[in-house]
């Protein structure tokens, strides 16, 4: 395990790390997370992978974890996009005879999702897990116009992001371990905020153009984003789209009782799709 610094176009340091398998890798996964998160969050899908024959590459996005940046804040969703496009650069040059995979959660998991469909970037394969195409309640209209406004006049001011740490996962534990981490946070910027809501609807009207391998899944239980558009989303991208949904789990699929379960499907996916020749 290696941790890098990503330099950013505007500047800023983004913390990452490279995980390696004991064994010459099958292929290399790059990570997106979501909202509030950070890379150790992701820590049991990483290993997971690793322990499968894969190596991972990770980063902190913009304004959380140990990356710089104002908490929850981005000048724009495609810095966001800028900042996915350095990860991969540097998972080309680390792993250069590798099929390269994009993998994102939540907010990572629409992020990954339009990454592909605004860049069209060459990867074997895309994962997106719980993506946040929209929350689970629908946004109120009085809501969307406030942030409207605000994103104009002071894009940079941050608000509670609406997550609940129980809304994440079943496993008690790691909801009290999420209440005491400290480079978890729950902000949100207006600027961020409506970047989320119109490139997740964005994403699904433009779904019919997708192009590459992915599995998308969801859980029927997550109370934070949708599983009815991602299954909107998966009937509109055609034969390259994978898609399963998982009865009664949340948000964080990994994280629930059946989180092996959950990670040994994505491995098997993988194995059809991402193996060095």
């Amino acid at each position: 395990m290696d941790e890098f610094t990503i330099k950013t176009s505007d500047g800023l340091n983004l913390h990452a790390l490279v995980r390696r398998p004991k064994e010459d890798p099958k292929a290399c996964i790059s990570m997106v997370h979501g909202i509030g998160e950070h890379i150790g969050r992701h820590e049991v899908i990483a290993n997971h992978f690793n322990e499968s024959g894969y190596a991972t590459l990770q980063f902190d996005l913009r304004g959380h974890g140990k990356s710089e940046g104002k908490r929850g804040h981005s000048p724009s969703y495609d810095r966001l996009l800028d900042d996915i496009a350095l990860l991969l650069y540097d998972a080309a040059i680390k792993f250069p005879k590798l099929p390269h995979i994009l993998f994102g959660h939540s907010m990572g998991g629409a992020l990954v999702i339009n990454y592909c469909l605004k860049r069209k970037p060459d990867l074997t394969g895309v994962i997106s897990v719980s993506p946040g195409f929209r929350t689970t309640a629908p946004t109120p209209g009085w809501k969307i116009s406030m942030v409207r406004i605000f994103s104009t006049v002071w894009p940079a001011m941050t608000l509670y992001n609406g997550v609940k740490a129980e809304d994440l996962t079943r496993d008690t534990e790691i909801v009290r371990l999420t209440l005491e981490d400290p480079l978890y946070h729950f902000r949100i910027s207006a600027r961020m905020g409506l970047d989320v809501i119109t490139e997740g609807e964005w994403a699904i009207e433009n779904a019919s153009e997708w192009e590459q391998p992915l599995l998308l899944m969801h859980g029927t239980g997550d109370r934070l984003t949708s599983h009815e558009a991602s299954r909107e989303f998966a009937s509109k991208a055609g034969d390259n789209c994978t898609f399963r949904l998982w009865d009664n789990l949340y948000h964080e699929m990994h994280n629930d009782p059946e989180g092996n379960e959950v990670l040994a499907y994505i491995v098997e996916w993988l194995k059809k799709r991402a193996t060095v020749s």
